[in-house]
């Protein structure tokens, strides 16, 4: 063994160098021995050629990794162009998924536009715009069951224009149409917006249905529209007067009623309003 103890590092220097001469060169500028020179000349060879098929080996290697990595990479871009495509074409469909979904919307929201017009229509009068017989027979039961169920109080009006017959005489029927308007208009215009109903009942009579009213306030506000018609033309300075019937039910009296029978008492207070001159106000008390 040589004494020298950084021999072996000598000796791995010669991995870096390719060639035989190369390394011998290296040897003789490291100012070695001779004997030191002889073991490593014999140890080159073999060396050398070690790590020239390590090389070959790692080159091999790095050249299929290349290949490999190519292959991955013309594959991604292959499978991207695939899913971008396969993106855009569902993308198409879903726009025109979303092109026939608002177009059936607008078709419901037609189709409920026209379903909520027939269902205006059908219980509007044409003439005045206020509730036909039929909604108002339908409202009076809903109010009435209400009434009953919670032990509160609800009134109904009956009005009738007098001698409504002379103003289509002697003004025509188009006059008439504008009084009953007019008419309308104006017991509109002193309810309660939103909780009283007022309706066509027939011809030139009206009714208006007063939840949480007892007798004693639908009477005031039918002496109220009374005065008002009394007072105020309502078409061209043509001025009509008014009869009214008001009929109540009052939990208190513990009364079985129903739509029909409370709206036969207003009725009957109504002809009797007309009886004794027209132009009142008569409260049903029987």
């Amino acid at each position: 063994m040589s004494e020298r103890e950084d021999f072996p590092d000598s000796i791995r220097l010669f991995q870096m160098y390719p060639s035989e001469d190369e390394a011998k060169s290296l040897l003789a500028d490291l100012h070695l021995r001779p004997e030191e020179i002889e073991v490593a000349t014999r140890l080159l060879p073999p060396l050398i050629q070690l790590y020239t098929a390590q090389i070959a080996n790692y080159e091999r290697q790095l050249a299929t990794s290349r290949e490999e990595n190519a292959r991955l990479k013309t594959q991604l871009e292959e499978d991207t162009e695939a899913a971008f495509a396969l993106i855009v074409e569902e993308k198409k469909k879903a726009d025109e998924l979303a092109k026939r979904v608002e177009a059936f919307r607008t078709i419901v929201h037609g189709l409920e536009g026209t379903v909520d017009t027939l269902t205006t229509d059908s219980r509007t009068d044409a003439l005045t715009g206020v509730l036909n017989r039929r909604a108002y027979d339908e409202t009076l039961l809903e109010e009435l069951k209400r009434a009953q169920r919670y032990e509160r109080p609800v009134s109904v009006i009956m009005l009738d224009g007098d001698h409504f017959k002379r103003i289509n005489d002697n003004y025509g029927h188009l006059a008439g149409d504008h009084i009953l308007k007019g008419l309308a208009n104006t017991v509109k215009a002193n309810v309660r917006y939103g909780v009283d109903k007022v309706a066509r009942y027939g011809g030139e009579e009206f009714a208006i249905i007063l939840p949480e009213t007892g007798s004693q306030g639908a009477e005031q506000l039918a002496e109220k529209i009374r005065g008002i018609m009394e007072n105020v033309p309502l078409y061209n300075e043509v001025r009509i007067t008014a009869s009214f019937g008001v009929a109540s039910y009052d939990p208190l009296t513990k009364m079985e009623i129903t739509p029909a029978t409370l709206t036969d008492m207003a009725d009957k207070a109504l002809y009797d309003a007309k009886r004794d001159g027209r132009n009142k106000v008569v409260v049903y008390n029987k």
